[in-house]
């Protein structure tokens, strides 16, 4: 598990420089023009909305105690 974490973090990160070398953009200047639009207590449309795009879905949850 640990080595699968590590090499998703790895290939991340290589993605993002790749990214930013190839538009001369830095992180804020790429987050200001595309946005992140997060969808809030509605799973069932998170879910198709990134089968249809073909992206990962990331769950944000937490609790208060």
């Amino acid at each position: 598990m640990r080595s699968a974490l590590l090499l998703t973090a790895a290939l991340s990160t290589a993605c993002a420089t790749t990214q930013n070398a190839q538009t001369g953009a830095g992180p804020e200047a790429s987050r200001a023009a595309h946005g992140i639009s997060f969808i809030e207590d509605d799973l069932p449309r998170a879910l198709a909305l990134a089968r249809a795009q073909h992206k990962p879905l990331f769950v944000d949850a937490w609790a208060p105690w």
